[in-house]
């Protein structure tokens, strides 16, 4: 999610979309139209706060790469209005993304 007032209120203004990958331990970011990760960060260097559905982000991942407060989502994530039928599930999906980071090593903060 974008920074500043708006990233913090839940806009996308400024927000960078992609997509996760969790595998041999590591989580990557890949952004839309982009070949290559971002950054890469092995789980056991990540810790994650996992918000409620009415938080403007899901979870939000702090390690090596910075601070990044994101919105999980197994369909295409909205970019400019809200759906709450589709936020709740997302939130389910939140759930099942910080279950799999735990898994390969991340922990609560």
């Amino acid at each position: 999610m974008g920074g500043g007032l708006i990233g913090l209120l839940g806009g996308t203004l400024n927000s960078t979309f992609g997509r996760f990958v969790l595998a041999e331990g590591a989580l990557s970011f890949l952004p839309d139209g982009s070949r290559e990760p971002a950054w890469t960060v092995p789980c056991r260097e990540l810790f994650f706060t996992h918000n409620g559905v009415l938080s403007p982000a899901a979870v939000e991942l702090r390690g090596p790469m910075g601070t990044v407060r994101c919105d999980v989502s197994l369909e295409h994530i909205n970019r400019f209005t809200r759906n709450s039928a589709k936020s709740f599930r997302e939130a389910r999906q939140a759930q099942a993304f910080v279950q799999a980071l735990v898994a390969h090593g991340a922990r609560g903060a």
